[in-house]
């Protein structure tokens, strides 16, 4: 991200996974966007100290407007894991909806969860497959 107002070339924290699908909203509702996204864990990089957060998992990741993490990542650590999340706006409250889905061989069940802006969980609700668009 670039700066236009001070000049300068901001990034992400380091990490090991991509943070696509991008949605941008003001979360805390402070007159700044928050950025939200969707993760997975194919581990095709290898383990290193220097990248804190590891392909070999997937993650809820909120960036803010610096591009820092507006609460540590909330890791779902199985191997061909992904996470996909969805900011929902409630009348004055906004949530995330985080649906997290285990592709590989390791023990993780499916989970939808809500979320506040925080990351803390609501509710969860685990689920096993997508039947015409509603989960089982």
């Amino acid at each position: 991200m670039y700066d236009i107002v001070n000049e300068r070339l901001l990034h992400s924290p380091r990490a090991g996974v991509i943070l696509g699908s991008n949605k941008i909203l003001d979360l805390d509702k402070d007159g700044y966007f928050e950025i939200t996204g969707n993760t997975s864990g194919p581990g095709n990089i290898k383990a290193s100290d220097s990248i804190p957060y590891r392909d070999s998992s997937s993650y809820l990741m909120v960036l803010n407007h610096e591009l820092e993490f507006e609460f540590e990542p909330i890791e779902f650590p199985v191997y061909k894991s992904s996470v996909v999340t969805q900011p929902l706006i409630q009348g004055d409250s906004i949530y995330l909806l985080v649906l997290s889905r285990n592709s590989g061989i390791q023990a993780m069940q499916n989970t939808l969860r809500l979320c506040n802006t925080k990351g803390e969980l609501l509710r969860k609700k685990y689920w096993t497959k997508v039947r015409s668009g509603i989960l089982t």
